[in-house]
């Protein structure tokens, strides 16, 4: 497969924001990402998973939640970016 046809058939597989209107293809939820990572089968349907988002304190919220799990017994593991 070309780049161009990976390209193409990311286009035709999954809805383009600024293509195809903005606003209109915002859907509240988590349905739209279950459905892709069940199409991708991504281990994070099938194992749990805590992902962290914001703007400051992302690594620190993770390596605290990740010492409280331990505590409690849960095998746990950290992945992170410095530059995230």
């Amino acid at each position: 497969m070309t780049y161009q046809e990976a390209v193409d058939w990311l286009y035709s597989a999954v809805p383009n924001f600024q293509r195809d209107g903005g606003s209109k293809n915002y859907k509240i939820g988590l349905e739209n990402p279950k459905e892709l990572w069940s199409y991708l089968e991504w281990p994070g349907s099938s194992i749990s998973t805590v992902h962290i988002a914001g703007t400051n304190g992302k690594g620190s919220s993770a390596h605290l939640l990740a010492s409280g799990m331990k505590e409690m017994g849960l095998r746990v593991g950290v992945f992170s970016s410095p530059h995230l």
